[in-house]
């Protein structure tokens, strides 16, 4: 059978990228009450023109976060709308992870990635509404 997550990932990478115009500052969150429990997650992520994806984590590492999956779990949220929102994906970003907000209860990984969705979703509106430069 064919490997179709391959096939989608190649033709992702051959793509010609997007790139940001602008620096964007952004702030992603997660606040739901789903049935008996909540999420909850804040991220502030600052995104600048790049010739690569890169990240830069600013933030103290700490135990409590590495357990609830940051940053990796925002980073993956902000990837998954970057790469498919737009005729092709947005890529070339140096993402900064600037700063965080958690509560030990509410936290998770889904919450961040969640977080991580919300600021990537606003980082392409801002990129939709900067004036095209050719």
């Amino acid at each position: 059978m064919k490997d179709f997550l391959q096939s989608w990932s190649e033709d992702l990478c051959s793509s010609s990228p997007l790139s940001l115009r602008a620096t964007v500052e952004v702030l992603g969150e997660r606040s739901a009450d789903i049935g008996p429990r909540s999420e909850k997650a804040k991220v502030r992520v600052v995104a600048h023109p790049a010739d690569r994806f890169e990240v830069v984590n600013k933030m103290s590492k700490t135990e409590a976060l590495d357990r609830l999956g940051h940053p990796e779990a925002v980073v993956f949220g902000i990837l998954d709308v970057l790469m498919v929102s737009m005729t092709a994906p947005l890529r070339n970003v140096r993402l900064v992870l600037d700063q965080v907000e958690f509560d030990p209860i509410r936290s998770s990984a889904m919450a961040f990635r969640q977080a991580g969705r919300d600021a990537g979703r606003k980082i392409v509106e801002e990129w939709k509404k900067s004036p095209a430069t050719y």
